[in-house]
């Protein structure tokens, strides 16, 4: 338990975390990210979402994930992949917890999101698209995937 400030009245406010939901290069979910540490995994290997070859590194931690274990198609094809992340480890957090969505909301449940950035991979996409046909081609969606 951790306490914050709330600025306008000064009163303190607890904050428990209930449930974790995590999507890393070692692991998704409190169980399969704690068992990768727990092994000493290490994430970073040979580039595969992109050709990194004309760069001067070509390792990094990515992450596999397969949207559909966690969003349906229709929320897949609408979020970028970072999106896809935040909505997948917040269901996650979610079912860690215990509450159900209704009780959550009743509870006035927040979640934390960490993120360095994203949206750029769809960014760079639609830029492409708008490069090559115009701006009438371009996702309506780009200004709330980024």
């Amino acid at each position: 338990m951790s306490a914050g400030s709330n600025g306008s009245t000064g009163k303190k406010h607890g904050v428990a975390i209930t449930g974790i939901g995590a999507i890393t290069p070692i692991g998704h979910g409190a169980e399969g990210l704690w068992e990768g540490i727990r092994k000493g995994c290490s994430g970073v290997r040979i580039l595969t979402r992109f050709d990194a070859s004309t760069l001067p590194s070509q390792v990094a931690a990515e992450v596999d994930f397969d949207p559909l274990t966690v969003l349906d198609a229709r929320e897949s094809r609408r979020l970028d992949r970072y999106s896809m992340f935040a909505v997948a480890a917040a269901k996650m957090a979610l079912e860690d917890s215990g509450l159900t969505a209704a009780e959550a909301q009743a509870a006035n449940a927040g979640v934390n999101i960490g993120t360095a950035l994203g949206g750029t991979a769809f960014g760079e996409e639609q830029h492409k698209i708008y490069i090559e046909r115009g701006p009438r081609a371009v996702s309506p969606l780009l200004a709330l995937s980024v």
